[in-house]
């Protein structure tokens, strides 16, 4: 899904290609849902879009913090995270979770480093 590349009929492809994937039992879908935007297209943000058309498990993903992603959940938005940038700048970032320790900040600096 992307608010600027669309073209006409992606909402059915859309519809179409997560009831298929609930019909053959995905395990899951992973995808960037942090956006609130309204997706003209759409007609709704894309977590709406997501919920709305899919029962199964999501994977959400996108700048979200352990809390944010606690908060989503207890929402109803997605079953599960992933933290990219959290890891990144926290290697230990499983341990620091289970322990309450304060996370360290990412910074884009730590990925351009990788290059």
């Amino acid at each position: 899904m992307s608010e600027m590349l669309h073209t006409e009929g992606d909402q059915d492809t859309l519809v179409f290609a997560l009831g298929q994937l609930e019909k053959r039992r995905a395990a899951y879908v992973h995808v960037g849902i942090e956006e609130d935007v309204v997706y003209d297209y759409l007609r709704e943000t894309a977590k709406q879009f997501l919920r709305r058309h899919y029962g199964g498990i999501l994977i959400g993903n996108g700048s979200y913090t352990p809390e944010l992603a606690a908060d989503a959940i207890s929402r109803g938005e997605a079953e599960l995270f992933s933290f990219g940038r959290c890891y990144l700048a926290n290697a230990d970032l499983v341990s620091r979770l289970k322990q309450g320790l304060p996370l360290a900040q990412y910074s884009r600096s730590i990925y351009d480093s990788m290059e």
